[in-house]
């Protein structure tokens, strides 16, 4: 589904594009802002910390998502903002002004739509790795993580074969399954892994999802529009 060509505009036309270089904060948890936005190109982390300072990855957003979308459907915008959104790779964004688009989504039917789709595939996402937080197999948690994120972050070059511009990290998976980096990085050690995951000469990899069990594996949809 293409974005609508309205709200389009409306994030074009105020000419606020910005770049923010890998591992910027893009909004300050319980801050209070008056933007929404729009991912251009790049990878943002939604996160926040614990008390000992370390970072829980909580989602990952791509190109064409529009962020924090509570604002938009909901009087949540008068609120602080319930997390970080961190650029996970460099990240270019365009802001408008949340009353602009808020008045777009209750007068247009197809953005209105737009926006339950994306949501809707976002809450799925975020289920499917919460079930697969439960496991106590770690081998089928980095398998799912892997499998979460070619198909949110990657591009389908074949059936289950996908093309990441940006590399994910032992600490990526281990962030998302909720295990340590060390064991992720023992699971990789593996030589099924070495059939799954091709990193390239340059930024990126190839992810090989039929080396994997993933009829078993909850559901995951893609995030661009």
């Amino acid at each position: 589904m293409a974005q609508s060509d309205a709200l389009k505009d409306i994030f074009l036309s105020e000419n606020r594009r910005i770049l923010y270089p890998k591992g910027a904060i893009i909004v300050m948890q319980d801050s209070k802002l008056a933007d929404a936005y729009s991912i251009h190109k790049g990878i943002v982390k939604v996160c926040d910390f614990d008390r000992q300072g370390s970072q829980n990855t909580i989602a990952l957003l791509t190109k064409n998502h529009i962020f924090p979308f509570s604002w938009l459907v909901t009087g949540l915008a008068e609120d602080n903002a319930l997390y970080y959104y961190q650029a996970a790779t460099e990240v270019i964004c365009y802001r408008a002004n949340i009353d602009a688009l808020r008045k777009l989504v209750s007068h247009n039917l197809s953005v209105a739509t737009l926006l339950v789709n994306l949501i809707t595939r976002s809450y799925i996402n975020s289920v499917s790795r919460i079930q697969n937080l439960q496991k106590t197999n770690v081998e089928e948690k980095v398998d799912f993580i892997i499998y979460y994120l070619a198909i949110l972050l990657g591009k389908q070059q074949e059936k289950n074969i996908y093309e990441l511009e940006t590399p994910f990290t032992h600490q990526d998976v281990a962030d998302l399954a909720g295990l340590t980096r060390e064991s992720v990085s023992r699971q990789f050690k593996k030589s099924k892994y070495q059939q799954v995951i091709q990193k390239k000469q340059k930024d990126g990899m190839t992810i090989n999802l039929n080396n994997l069990d993933i009829n078993n594996m909850p559901p995951i949809f893609g995030l661009e529009t």
